[in-house]
């Protein structure tokens, strides 16, 4: 994410609607600075007064629609930035290789999204994983191998799982044995939003060492210079 960025500094490319605090001071979003564009804050609104929105850089922020607020906070207690969960370091470390070299050839960390993909369709479950098209890159459902070489690759800027969050449920719901891959801040998100849910032990997660993602407004701006139809966010 930006590491430095203020409401004040948005440029006027962008909308100025895109400020994370209402004026009724009601509710205060993460900052700028903090903010991970995981759109929970905004699937957790019992008002439904919080959309996502692009702003700075493409990314994506929370925008609140100040008419519709209760001040009921919700949104501020289901953030993972404003109220971080614990963590602690794992107990053991593994590595992971695909011995199929055609598989190898196709990815770039080891084929173990593959991997796990495909021991999860084996049980009759399904894998979340980030899916790109161009600059723009969002997380999508995927339940066999025809769907894998959408989410082989690595990705380079933000990716949008506002999408997925009621398909999380439904699978859920429905006892499906369901792998979310992502990053950890994308991982902290999903988790917490399947928390409580009757079926959250048939969720497992998958998250990737991240240190930090690429603006998706510069992604397409790289696009749009080698190729000059090429459409972005």
């Amino acid at each position: 994410m930006p590491q430095e960025s203020t409401s004040e500094n948005i440029s006027s490319d962008y909308d100025m609607e895109l400020i994370l605090i209402n004026s009724s001071n009601r509710v205060s979003l993460a900052s700028m600075n903090d903010c991970t564009g995981c759109g929970l804050c905004a699937k957790r609104c019992p008002a439904g007064c919080i959309s996502m929105r692009r702003g700075i850089g493409g990314f994506e922020w929370p925008s609140i629609d100040e008419s519709k607020c209760m001040g009921c906070g919700e949104c501020v207690r289901s953030c993972p930035a404003l109220s971080p969960g614990s963590c602690s370091r794992p107990s053991v470390a593994f590595a992971a290789c695909s011995n199929d070299d055609r598989i190898l050839g196709q990815s770039t960390s080891g084929g173990a999204t593959t991997s796990i993909a495909r021991a999860f369709f084996e049980r009759g479950g399904v894998v979340y994983g980030a899916a790109s098209d161009g600059a723009e890159v969002e997380h999508i459902r995927v339940d066999s191998d025809a769907g894998l070489s959408r989410i082989r690759g690595s990705k380079y800027s933000q990716s949008t799982i506002k999408y997925i969050y009621d398909r999380v449920a439904k699978d859920l719901s429905n006892e499906v044995p369901s792998c979310f891959i992502g990053t950890p801040c994308q991982v902290d998100a999903v988790r917490r939003f399947a928390s409580g849910m009757r079926a959250d032990s048939c969720l497992w997660t998958v998250d990737l060492i991240c240190g930090g993602v690429g603006a998706p407004g510069d992604v397409s701006d790289c696009l749009r210079a080698i190729l000059p139809d090429s459409e972005g966010p």
